[in-house]
Parts: structure tokens; sequence; C-alpha cells
């Protein structure tokens, strides 16, 4: 198991020749918080590796993905100008204090993207990612050749994209500011190009949480829109946005240009037109056969369900209470329809923040398919 986060403890569990054994990059202090990278044997009794990853500021880890060889990758934000970098792609870090929207005083993160050598002793690569304003990783898959593949959110116009990007600028809202768009990079293995790098979004704040990436390096996302102009597809499940916040799955091929790489694009959420509840997206996977299996949490009493769901009924949305229930919703490969799509919850609130696929689904294409949430 490998594990990352975000620790404020001086004491925090490490091992003797991990990369960073000093919290805050070597001050000392942990007061800040430091992201960390733990891995565990398989009985899940010692550690094989655990270190700090972080500077003198605010660091997080929020995903984490490895590769056949036993590298890790781990995605996060930073607020540290002294966060470890190796071989970066984009050594300087982009940020300082936020531009609007945020106030004049907002402290201002990039993301990052670090590659840990099998021992968990080195670093393979380690870069920022992101521009002059507020840039936030959340998720990282990787590919069978050791591609990484983030998204997350940023604020930034400067935010680095390749020709070809389906969206190459950030949608400016109605004050000429970037309005908040979720980002999609691909680094090839070495971390020293930017394989595919583009926005997506609309006219109010979108972010993706979750990312995957099939063997043919098609790229699947998933969070959250506020925007009624979010790019969607022709064909999609959902084109329309009846709430005021929905969750989305979008897919995304690299190796296409322009509008070819946006395969498909759907919202997902509350069904009943002028909604005003919400659904976000936090995890996604995808099978053998190319479906995406999304959870997240929705309020929504009209989000959408199948026949024989398991629970079809939310268990606390609506009035008066509006609470969350998590769901998990399976897409079928084209993105036009749900193979299931059932809440999960009681009668308080209730998240679904992860979900793992078995490995039926992930090598071989089965009429019965399985997800453990």
């Amino acid at each position: 198991a490998y594990i990352t986060g975000i620790t404020l403890s001086s004491d925090f569990p490490l091992t003797a020749g991990a990369f960073q054994t000093s919290c805050g990059g070597g001050q000392g202090s942990c007061g800040n918080g430091d992201a960390f990278v733990t891995k565990l044997n398989p009985a899940g009794s010692s550690l094989v590796y655990s270190t700090y990853l972080g500077g003198s500021s605010y660091d997080v880890g929020t995903g984490i993905a490895v590769d056949a060889s036993g590298d890790a990758y781990v995605v996060g934000a930073t607020e540290s100008s002294d966060f470890p970098t190796a071989n970066a792609i984009q050594p300087v870090f982009g940020g300082s204090v936020c531009g609007p929207p945020f106030p004049p005083t907002f402290p201002c993160a990039d993301a990052f993207v670090t590659k840990l050598n099998v021992a968990g002793s080195a670093l393979v690569y380690s870069t920022y990612l992101g521009g002059e304003n507020l840039d936030d990783g959340s998720g990282i898959a990787v590919d069978s050749a050791g591609s990484a593949y983030v998204t997350g959110q940023t604020y930034s116009t400067d935010f680095p994209t390749t020709p070809g990007a389906f969206q190459s600028a950030c949608v400016l809202n109605s004050f000429g500011q970037c309005s908040g768009d979720l980002f999609v990079t691909v680094l090839d293995p070495q971390g020293q190009t930017f394989v595919y790098s583009t926005f997506l979004g609309g006219s109010n704040p979108d972010g993706a949480f979750g990312i995957a990436v099939d063997p043919s390096a098609h790229i699947y996302v998933t969070g959250q829109t506020d925007s009624s102009d979010f790019p969607t597809s022709s064909g999609a499940f959902q084109t329309q946005a009846y709430a005021t916040m929905n969750a989305f799955v979008s897919k995304l091929d690299p190796s296409q240009s322009g509008p070819a790489s946006l395969v498909y694009s759907t919202y997902l959420g509350d069904q009943i037109a002028g909604g005003e509840d919400t659904t976000e997206g936090f995890g996604i996977g995808v099978d053998a056969a190319g479906d995406a299996y999304v959870v997240g949490a929705t309020v929504a009493p009209g989000f959408p369900t199948s026949p024989g769901a398991f629970q079809r009924a939310c268990g606390g949305c609506g009035p008066p209470n509006y609470l969350f229930d998590g769901f998990a919703t399976e897409f079928n490969a084209a993105g036009s329809g749900l193979v299931y799509s059932t809440f999960l919850g009681g009668s308080s609130d209730d998240v679904a923040s992860g979900i793992a696929l078995d490995l039926s689904l992930i090598h071989i294409s089965e009429p019965t398919r399985q997800a453990e949430i």
C-alpha cells in the first residue's frame, strides 16, 4: 500500500534512508504541514519506506499512483517556494499571493508532481505545475509506459498548455478573470515534456478530483462544475445542467488535436429542471471495456438511478436538511447511458470519495462487472 496526505507531526513515522527525514524542508517544524509518502509491506506490519515531502510552507499530497517498477507518483499542492524539485519541467514556484478573484492577502499555491524511486530514497523528478494564480493538483494516474496523468483546478491564465489542446485558454468570468477551470496534464516518463495539457471548463468555477487512464491512453476525469456552459458532447448522457452544481465525466484522447481530443463529456446530476441541488464526483475508474465508474456525493433527490439499483431513493437528500448521499455510477463506453447507478447512504451525510476496480474488470471484459467502493 502506497499512501500520501498531509502531516503536522514532527514525529511522523519515518524510515532510515528516506528522501526527507526532517519536516518543513529541513526547518525542523511541521507547523505549516508537509506532504508525506509512505509504503507499507503487504502484511501491513512494517514500513518499507516513509518520507516527508515538502518545504517551509504548506504542502499536501492529494493523489498517488504506482508504476510497474514500484516508483511512486504523487500530486498535490504547495505554498512553498522551496518545495523539493529535481529534473523539473517547472523548477520555479509560480505562486505567492493570489490575484483576483481571491482576497489581496490570500496565499497562492502551485500544484506539484513528484516521482520517487522504488526505495523512497530519491526523487526521479519533482516539479511545480502552475501559473501566477491558484493551482491545485488533486488526482494522478500512470500508464504502462510511466507517463503521469494529472488533474486539478487552476485560476492561472498562464497555466501551461500544449499545441492541439482541447481548450488552450481559461474561460474568463464577467470580470475578465480566469473563472477557475480544471486542467488535464500528461507528463512523459522522465517528467521533462508536457505530452498534453489542456484547460477544461466553462464560465463559472470547475474542478476535477479524480482521473483514470485506459490501455489506449484515453483519459477519464470527474469532478464538479458550476458552469451551465461546461463542454459536453453530442449524444452524451446528460448535456444540460439542471442544477447549479453538477458532477461531470469527461473522456479525452491526447493523441488527437483540438475538439477531436474530447471523446465525450457529460454532466451527472439532478434530472429535475430548475434544481438547486449539488452533485460532486470524487473518484473514477475505467475497465477493459472502456466503461467509467464514478463515485461522489449528491443532495439531489432527482439524481439518476438505474432500474434494479441497490438504493434508488436518497437517504438524506432534499428539503429540509439537504444532506449528502454517496453514489456509484457506471457509464457505458460511449458515455451515452448508464449501466447502473445507485445511491449509497443513510439518513445523515454520506460521501463516497474513492473507487478501485478488481482485476477481472481491469484486464478482462466480463458480462458481470463488480466494483469495490
